[in-house]
Protein backbone atom coordinates (compact mmCIF):
# COMPACT_ATOMS: atom_id res chain seq x y z
CA UNK A 1 0.00 0.00 0.00
CA UNK A 2 1.37 3.43 -0.90
CA UNK A 3 1.75 6.27 1.53
CA UNK A 4 1.12 9.98 1.14
CA UNK A 5 4.43 11.85 1.54
CA UNK A 6 2.71 15.22 1.97
CA UNK A 7 3.79 16.65 5.36
CA UNK A 8 0.33 18.20 5.69
CA UNK A 9 -1.31 14.78 5.26
CA UNK A 10 -4.30 14.37 7.55
CA UNK A 11 -6.53 11.37 8.04
CA UNK A 12 -6.07 7.67 8.68
CA UNK A 13 -2.51 6.57 7.95
CA UNK A 14 -2.14 2.78 8.27
CA UNK A 15 1.66 3.02 8.03
CA UNK A 16 1.84 5.52 10.87
CA UNK A 17 -0.49 3.35 12.94
CA UNK A 18 1.81 0.37 12.29
CA UNK A 19 4.82 2.37 13.50
CA UNK A 20 2.86 3.48 16.55
CA UNK A 21 2.06 -0.17 17.32
CA UNK A 22 5.79 -0.94 17.41
CA UNK A 23 6.31 2.00 19.76
CA UNK A 24 3.38 1.02 21.96
CA UNK A 25 4.48 -2.63 22.19
CA UNK A 26 7.91 -1.47 23.42
CA UNK A 27 6.58 0.98 26.01
CA UNK A 28 5.83 -0.30 29.54
CA UNK A 29 2.23 -1.46 29.85
CA UNK A 30 1.45 -0.28 26.30
CA UNK A 31 0.47 3.14 27.57
CA UNK A 32 1.30 4.99 24.34
CA UNK A 33 -1.90 3.59 22.85
CA UNK A 34 -3.91 5.60 25.40
CA UNK A 35 -2.68 8.75 23.66
CA UNK A 36 -3.07 7.63 20.05
CA UNK A 37 -6.24 7.66 17.94
CA UNK A 38 -5.87 4.93 15.29
CA UNK A 39 -8.99 6.06 13.43
CA UNK A 40 -7.51 9.51 12.82
CA UNK A 41 -3.80 8.57 13.06
CA UNK A 42 -3.14 11.38 15.48
CA UNK A 43 -2.31 11.93 19.14
CA UNK A 44 -5.10 12.33 21.66
CA UNK A 45 -4.83 15.52 23.68
CA UNK A 46 -4.52 14.91 27.37
CA UNK A 47 -3.53 17.05 30.32
CA UNK A 48 -2.84 14.15 32.67
CA UNK A 49 -1.56 10.62 32.82
CA UNK A 50 1.76 9.31 31.53
CA UNK A 51 3.27 12.44 30.03
CA UNK A 52 6.23 10.54 28.57
CA UNK A 53 3.87 8.24 26.66
CA UNK A 54 1.95 11.32 25.51
CA UNK A 55 5.20 13.00 24.42
CA UNK A 56 6.22 9.92 22.43
CA UNK A 57 2.82 9.74 20.71
CA UNK A 58 3.11 13.39 19.71
CA UNK A 59 6.73 13.16 18.54
CA UNK A 60 6.27 10.03 16.46
CA UNK A 61 2.94 11.24 15.12
CA UNK A 62 4.41 14.56 14.02
CA UNK A 63 7.55 13.18 12.42
CA UNK A 64 6.34 10.05 10.68
CA UNK A 65 2.99 10.88 9.08
CA UNK A 66 2.93 10.36 5.34
CA UNK A 67 6.21 8.41 5.21
CA UNK A 68 6.60 4.85 4.03
CA UNK A 69 7.22 2.23 6.72
CA UNK A 70 11.04 2.09 6.64
CA UNK A 71 11.40 5.87 6.31
CA UNK A 72 9.00 6.30 9.21
CA UNK A 73 10.88 3.83 11.38
CA UNK A 74 14.19 5.56 10.75
CA UNK A 75 12.67 8.98 11.38
CA UNK A 76 11.12 7.74 14.64
CA UNK A 77 14.50 6.32 15.65
CA UNK A 78 16.12 9.69 14.97
CA UNK A 79 13.51 11.75 16.81
CA UNK A 80 13.18 9.49 19.85
CA UNK A 81 16.97 9.05 19.93
CA UNK A 82 17.40 12.83 20.04
CA UNK A 83 14.88 13.07 22.88
CA UNK A 84 16.67 10.28 24.78
CA UNK A 85 20.01 12.11 24.37
CA UNK A 86 18.44 15.31 25.72
CA UNK A 87 17.06 13.41 28.71
CA UNK A 88 20.48 11.82 29.28
CA UNK A 89 22.02 15.32 29.43
CA UNK A 90 19.45 16.35 32.03
CA UNK A 91 20.21 13.25 34.10
CA UNK A 92 23.95 13.96 33.87
CA UNK A 93 23.43 17.55 35.03
CA UNK A 94 21.31 16.39 37.95
CA UNK A 95 23.89 13.75 38.90
CA UNK A 96 26.67 16.34 38.67
CA UNK A 97 24.74 18.72 40.90
CA UNK A 98 23.91 15.96 43.40
CA UNK A 99 27.59 14.99 43.62
CA UNK A 100 28.72 18.55 44.45
CA UNK A 101 29.77 19.35 47.97
CA UNK A 102 27.59 21.79 49.78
Amino acid sequence: MGSNKNPEFKGRDPVLNKIMKVVNDAYPDGLVSLYWNNAKSEPVDSQSGDTLALFIAHEVGECCGGLDYKEGLYEAIRVIGNAAAELDRVVEALEHEAARDG
